[in-house]
């Protein structure tokens, strides 16, 4: 879609400044680099590491080096999750089953804490199966015991995600044809040993797909595509007692059939984004929270010819007021090649920048399911992109690569204490001081806003400040420099 902008008497000044400007600074978007992908593991599960719209990977807040990854498996060489210390240089395969058995199901969700712990959810059987790994997640030594979610009757399929603030459980599930079982919530205070639930979306309908995502001051959100349905897509949000859909619920009111291939996330904590494959094209859907109301707005990500409907395998991540989507797209007719791309979104000028391929190595000829985290840390200077490789029956290589970014702006805006950089304060950031402080993290997301009080340095003055203004002590967060 090609969006058209007026023609006054300015325009060519304008654009001999635009091009005065870019000549002096250079091309932002050329200032982004796509780094060398680097063999994570093997895989004998087609789908290893699928989305829709899952996030398999999680980068620990206090440290965006350490990384994990849940990949889909089976047999007696399976690693479950795998991490690394260092960015991704490296990938440590420490033999971690998270089933009680070699096979893990490709539809398995991963979330973590501020605390660096672990909580997946996959199929098994009938049953959700969670299983928490406490941090550091290194080895088996670190799995919890095994915790049932929910048992139903017809592939039961779900997806985890961690509440911001009171770091609360939450568990979403969903049934193929059975109406009364879709969709589910239940949500734990306890890592999963009891368990809260109800009905998340009344519709009832034969046929959906979920996902789950923190929106409005950290409220878990829902997201409901209902395929082959007029409804198509919608959202409901937490109210503190139920979920609800509120005046803007209808993000997409159309029948795209049974493609499936989307994504969702959230910029800057009320800034509501989806992405969906339809046809020959990738197309985005967006708006801001403004209590509900307001009309959503829309353009195209990307199209293909050669790409059709469920071939657009998407998924995305966010740092600070960028959204950064990832997805497959097939260049030719020959359906056995396809490439991983990276396009990034930019909030505050609402437009895109060029599309970069992230796989580029000679093997990466059938590149499938590009996965990341959910979001990186504002501060973050890397976009981790994880995806696959099909080299034949039972051969999927997964890769690892990742799109280098320039140091970001300011991370401190409006007020001090959003320590990690995700938009609002809470017990999160709390987290994450208390752990820098005690010398259990060495890494600050947002320096400038972990200087709670304002008096140049961190310590525990910074503790004590954000505490008193958490539990309503009365004071008020000096602004940001």
């Amino acid at each position: 879609m090609k969006i058209p902008f007026s023609q006054t008497h300015s325009g060519l000044a304008l654009i001999a400044l635009f091009f005065l400007v870019l000549l002096l600074t250079g091309n932002p978007a050329l200032s982004e680099t796509v780094g060398l992908p680097v063999k994570v593991t093997s895989s004998n599960q087609d789908g290893a590491t699928m989305a829709i719209p899952r996030w398999k990977g999680f980068v620990l807040p206090t440290d965006p080096n350490r990384m994990w990854l849940a990949v889909a498996d089976w047999g007696a060489q399976a690693n479950h999750l795998v991490y690394t210390t260092n960015g991704g240089t490296t990938w440590n395969l420490p033999g971690i089953l998270l089933p009680n058995d070699y096979a893990l199901d490709y539809h398995v969700s991963v979330a973590g804490d501020a605390a660096g712990n672990l909580y997946t959810v996959f199929p098994y059987g009938n049953q959700i199966q969670l299983r928490r790994v406490k941090y550091p997640a290194q080895s088996s030594a670190d799995l919890d015991p095994l915790r049932i979610v929910h048992t139903g009757v017809s592939q039961p399929r779900a997806n985890v995600m961690i509440q911001p603030g009171n770091q609360r459980l939450w568990v979403f599930t969903r049934e193929s044809y059975v109406p009364s079982q879709n969709v589910r919530y239940y949500y734990s205070d306890n890592a999963g040993q009891t368990w809260a639930s109800g009905t998340a979306d009344p519709t009832n309908a034969n046929e959906v797909r979920i996902g789950s995502m923190p929106y409005v001051n950290g409220q878990p959100a829902l997201v409901v595509l209902y395929l082959n349905n007029s409804l198509g897509f919608k959202y409901y949000l937490w109210n503190g007692t139920q979920f609800e859909a509120r005046p803007d619920a209808q993000i997409y009111s159309g029948n795209i059939g049974y493609d499936r291939a989307f994504t969702h996330n959230v910029v800057a904590g009320d800034n509501f984004h989806l992405v969906f494959g339809s046809g020959d094209t990738l197309y985005h859907y967006w708006k801001k929270y403004n209590n509900g109301t307001g009309a959503w707005q829309r353009d195209v990500v990307d199209y293909s010819p050669y790409t059709q409907g469920n071939d657009w395998e998407v998924a995305s991540t966010v740092r600070g007021d960028e959204l950064f989507v990832l997805y497959r797209k097939s260049l030719s007719a020959d359906t056995t090649r396809g490439q991983i791309f990276c396009r990034k979104w930019a909030q505050s000028s609402q437009s895109w920048y060029p599309a970069q391929q992230v796989s580029t190595l000679a093997e990466n000829v059938n590149n499938h399911w590009p996965n990341t985290v959910m979001q990186v840390p504002s501060t973050a200077t890397a976009i981790p992109i994880f995806w696959y490789t099909h080299l034949g029956t039972n051969d999927e290589q997964v890769y690892f690569n990742e799109i280098q970014l320039p140091p970001p702006g300011p991370c401190c805006l409006g007020t001090r204490g959003n320590v990690d950089g995700y938009g609002i304060v809470d017990l999160s950031d709390l987290s994450i001081l208390s752990s820098y402080l005690m010398g259990m993290g060495t890494y600050l997301p947002c320096p400038d806003a972990a200087n709670v009080n304002g008096t140049g340095i961190v310590d525990i003055s910074d503790l004590s400040y954000l505490v008193a203004y958490l539990t309503g002590g009365g004071v008020a967060l000096p602004v940001c420099p």
